[in-house]
């Protein structure tokens, strides 16, 4: 499993930080997004301004799978870091790519989301099929544009030969 964060910010003088402090929890970043604007949902912009943007980071260091949802615990605390007249001026979603899916983390509950501990849900929100991530009914307008199915499929792909070179390097001894 493939860790993936989501920075959204009007402040992309915020993003190096936010990427060293995950580098420093997470390890070394492997991929980085474009920046990306943002103006998919006016949801964030009491809290966040407008003008948003979007970038993403993934890591090389998988995580163990039981330990993935405490990702989120940790992104939030790292969200305070950035407080300013009490509101976030970053949000930070993590969530997680294997080959079959692309899953987020959140700390709503919704009738599609699976209650995982501590107050984080999972949701499922790519699948991967014909050869792309496609979206579900309930996946978020912005993760159903093609500059963010784009960049997944390119990671994917990587992680994809990342794998099978792993295990094309294991030797069986008799």
């Amino acid at each position: 499993m493939k860790l993936i964060v989501g920075l959204l910010s009007n402040k992309t003088r915020n993003f190096p930080m936010v990427r060293t402090l995950l580098e420093r929890k997470y390890g070394q970043v492997d991929f980085v997004s474009s920046i990306m604007d943002f103006f998919h949902t006016r949801y964030y912009e009491k809290e966040l301004g407008s003008a948003l943007k979007r970038i993403f980071f993934t890591f090389e260091k998988p995580l163990n799978p039981e330990n993935l949802f405490k990702v989120k615990l940790h992104t939030r605390k790292l969200e305070s870091l950035f407080l300013n007249e009490n509101k976030r001026q970053v949000n930070i979603d993590p969530g997680y790519l294997t080959l079959e899916k692309i899953v987020l983390f959140t700390t709503k509950n919704y009738g599609h989301r699976i209650y995982v501990g501590r107050g984080i849900f999972a949701e499922s929100t790519l699948k991967y099929e014909n050869n792309t991530f496609t979206p579900w009914p309930w996946t978020f307008p912005d993760y159903k544009t093609t500059s963010y199915i784009d960049f997944f499929n390119s990671v994917r792909q990587s992680y994809r030969e990342e794998i099978s070179s792993k295990q094309n390097r294991v030797k069986v001894c008799s």
